[in-house]
């Protein structure tokens, strides 16, 4: 397949780009870390086969939507930095709501990745999809994705305590 037919976005220093099922072995290396997944999902590793589902959840996305989950790629030297995800929430394409969720590797933490690609992502959402709306979620512990959002654009709306998470949201007036 053509690599363009295979890029969702780039950014400055990155690359977007869907996922394939070659993308399974850095699934399974950074979803079963336990330090990169303190703060994600239930805040423990993911097993292989959890890292897999994964996988085939953002193959399918991209396929259905031509959009989605993607794997984050340093254009400098092709290295893969991270997971970056965009998708309708609960994965309902009739929804007018984004879910904005970014994994990034240790060794590109503190490099700004996760804010280009999160600033990028929501600036995709509302122009290029029907979504109106882009929430990301942060537990409150989590202050370096907490100040990811907020430098990315994102507006807090306030604390979840049934899942123990920061809100943020940016809408579609938000563009100007």
């Amino acid at each position: 397949m053509d690599m363009d037919a295979n890029v969702i976005f780039e950014t400055k220093r990155l690359t977007l780009r869907k996922c394939t099922p070659e993308d399974l072995a850095f699934f399974e290396e950074m979803l079963g870390d336990a330090e990169t997944m303190r703060f994600f999902g239930q805040g423990k590793p993911l097993s292989s086969a959890e890292a897999e589902a994964w996988l085939d959840s953002c193959i399918r996305h991209c396929q259905r939507h031509g959009w989605g989950p993607g794997m984050l790629v340093r254009k400098v030297d092709g290295a893969v930095v991270g997971l970056g995800v965009l998708t309708y929430m609960q994965h309902d394409p009739t929804s007018e709501e984004g879910d904005l969720i970014f994994v990034v590797r240790k060794s590109h933490w503190g490099q700004g990745y996760a804010t280009e690609f999160a600033r990028a992502a929501t600036a995709y959402m509302l122009k290029h999809t029907t979504i109106k709306r882009v929430i990301a979620t942060a537990m409150p512990e989590n202050r370096a994705s907490n100040r990811v959002l907020v430098k990315a654009g994102l507006r807090f709306t306030g604390y979840d305590s049934e899942s123990n998470r920061n809100c943020y949201i940016a809408k579609i007036e938000d563009l100007g």
